[in-house]
């Protein structure tokens, strides 16, 4: 089991908590620390010291951390999974059962569901052009668009059975080594976001399947660690886009794309500047538009 964490002890220390008791004579937890700044690298070796802390001594984003994390395991499956989670009980062996059953899955996820109990969404199909021009932009709201994202989110169909997916939210999978090692590492190019969509792309074009298990469950609470830097969410969630887009859609959709992500953050920028006019909430909307502009400022990368 590999968590990458990052200035979040409190959720980490919970996430433990609900792993500990499911794991397996043999199953090992590796934690990688991303240089976090909080008491993590002091108190997880005194609090739990059956937990392998591994020390990254910079912030290498989540697909790095996972990597590293990783390389340094063992065992058929490893569990991917975030610090700001908890496993509710039999969700690790549901998803290992699930697994064992059937050789062609090289990747499962369980249901998500947020602390209050609320479902939430982590099945998705493989995005089109469309969906990145439209999903998370000003765009998404226009008459018609609904139609887009909602074949994007799989609200066409239920989430609850067991299903072959596209791909699935990163913020907890099983992986199966075999097919890990057929198709290579988490592509560390993304610091966060899109990488487990391309992990998951990879599989299915190599024959592996992405399974989706609503019998095990987990309470994510999203976001905990991207929250922290919000203007540094916004450009490493639109990077991750644009790279995503040059990988696997082409150049030409990527450089469009790079080039109408920025236009939106101005958009953005004059609604949130129309909404402080009329002091509608005013620290939010200075704090929106200092988003936006750092976003602007630090750019989306070249696509070459």
């Amino acid at each position: 089991m590999v968590i990458v964490s990052w200035n979040v002890l409190p959720l980490l220390r919970d996430c433990l908590t609900s792993v500990i008791p499911q794991l397996e004579a043999g199953d090992e937890i590796l934690v990688v620390d991303n240089a976090s700044s909080d008491p993590t690298p002091e108190a997880l070796p005194y609090e739990f010291p059956e937990v392998q802390l591994i020390q990254a001594g910079a912030n290498l984003g989540f697909p790095a951390g996972v990597n590293l994390g990783l390389s340094r395991s063992r065992g058929r499956f490893c569990l991917v999974l975030n610090p700001d989670t908890a496993l509710e009980p039999g969700a690790l062996e549901g998803l290992r059962l699930l697994m064992e059953r059937d050789p062609s899955i090289g990747l499962a996820a369980p249901r998500l569901r947020f602390p209050d109990g609320a479902p939430q969404s982590s099945r998705r199909r493989f995005p089109s052009r469309l969906t990145l021009f439209t999903e998370s932009t000003p765009v998404q709201g226009l008459p018609g668009m609904g139609r887009v994202l909602n074949r994007f989110y799989l609200a066409d169909r239920s989430d609850a059975h067991v299903q072959e997916v596209d791909w699935v939210s990163g913020a907890c999978f099983l992986v199966r080594r075999e097919a890990l090692e057929e198709v290579g590492a988490l592509d560390p190019t993304y610091f966060m976001y899109s990488e487990e969509t391309d992990l998951c792309r990879r599989l299915h074009d190599l024959g592996w399947a992405t399974v989706y298990e609503p019998a095990a469950e987990v309470i994510h609470h999203h976001a905990q660690s991207s929250d922290q830097v919000p203007a540094a969410r916004l450009v490493r969630f639109n990077r991750s886009k644009v790279y995503y887009a040059r990988k696997h859609l082409g150049r030409v959709t990527a450089g469009l794309l790079r080039r109408y992500l920025p236009a939106t953050f101005v958009w953005e920028m004059a609604v949130e500047g129309a909404k402080l006019m009329v002091r509608h909430k005013p620290e939010l909307r200075r704090r929106r538009l200092d988003m936006y502009r750092e976003a602007l400022r630090t750019g989306l990368g070249a696509t070459d």
